[in-house]
């Protein structure tokens, strides 16, 4: 679609509809964005503005709020006032066959010219989400460092720009590799420490971070257990794999899992004793644990647009 647009410096879209989410995203991929990445003028007539929409009636399941929603303004927001876009006359069908047909291959000029073209354009893709998936050695961090010197370059001041890595070792080694290409204001943080951030800008810290001792969790277990007969054998293990798989895999808190036991059994009813009792104990002694400053953090990007704007 990208390569339409560019033949194309100026589009019209009609007859767009915008009832569904469905019809939001199949909007934004497949016209805005790629409009947008190729510099082209767009011009979109639709049965309901932007504005109009209401962003809860527009929950994109994944993200759990309206994050189509919110994207599309933003980029209308960017082409309220269009930039003319110089181009070259498209080619001709003849000469677009023929280009299709040649056996040439030209090799793209490298930006960075250790790196190879594939990485190239992760360094140089466009404004919007970009997904770029590369197995262990492949060079990850040597492109997010290029593509970080490419954002600042474009006028991304370095402390809007946020790289987030899995562990603190690794979140080391980007922020010296940073420092060394003079791009010291950029915020480096691991999963955890960007979600402890969240939390602690916006007010939403307990007293203490850590973890529940071994002891505790036998304790919940063995009293889950003796709530629900027949559930097997439900060790503190067991209790904890529950437990992060209640606020990690499927982000829920213990009402909304009771909800979902009603059929679950003996076992799953037992899961959810032991979420709640966990919630319970880690409220009573003033504590979250490190689970918490994902779900939480994430949750409250999903709920509360103030803190997605920022």
């Amino acid at each position: 679609m990208v390569a339409v647009f560019q033949d194309h410096p100026r589009i019209a879209v009609l007859g767009v509809r915008c009832s569904t989410v469905e019809d939001l995203e199949v909007l934004l991929g497949y016209v805005v964005e790629p409009a947008f990445r190729a510099g082209c003028t767009l011009r979109v007539h639709a049965d309901k503005g932007l504005e109009e929409l209401d962003p809860a009636a527009f929950i994109d399941p994944g993200w759990r709020c309206p994050w189509t929603l919110e994207r599309l303004r933003h980029l209308a927001a960017v082409y309220a006032e269009p930039v003319p876009v110089a181009a070259d006359p498209p080619p001709s069908r003849w000469r677009r066959l023929l280009g299709r047909l040649s056996l040439r291959r030209d090799t793209p000029a490298l930006l960075v010219p250790r790196l190879d073209p594939e990485q190239n354009a992760a360094v140089a893709a466009g404004d919007g989400v970009v997904q770029i998936i590369a197995p262990a050695g492949s060079g990850k961090t040597t492109v997010l460092v290029e593509r970080v010197r490419e954002l600042h370059r474009r006028g991304t001041p370095c402390g809007r720009i946020l790289c987030s890595t899995f562990n603190r070792d690794a979140c080391r080694e980007m922020a010296a590799r940073l420092g060394a290409q003079g791009l010291e204001g950029v915020q480096v943080r691991s999963f955890h420490g960007l979600g402890l951030w969240i939390l602690r800008e916006e007010g939403r810290l307990r007293n203490r971070i850590g973890t529940v001792e071994d002891a505790v969790w036998e304790e919940i277990a063995r009293e889950a257990a003796a709530c629900e007969p027949g559930c097997g054998a439900f060790n503190g293990a067991a209790a904890q794999d529950a437990v992060g798989r209640f606020k990690l895999a499927d982000m829920i808190g213990p009402g909304e899992a009771w909800s979902r036991a009603a059929a679950a059994g003996p076992r799953g009813r037992a899961e959810v004793r032991a979420f709640a009792l966990y919630e319970e104990h880690l409220c009573r002694t003033g504590m979250l644990d490190f689970d918490d400053l994902i779900a939480r953090s994430v949750a409250l990007l999903q709920t509360e647009g103030r803190v997605r704007a920022k």
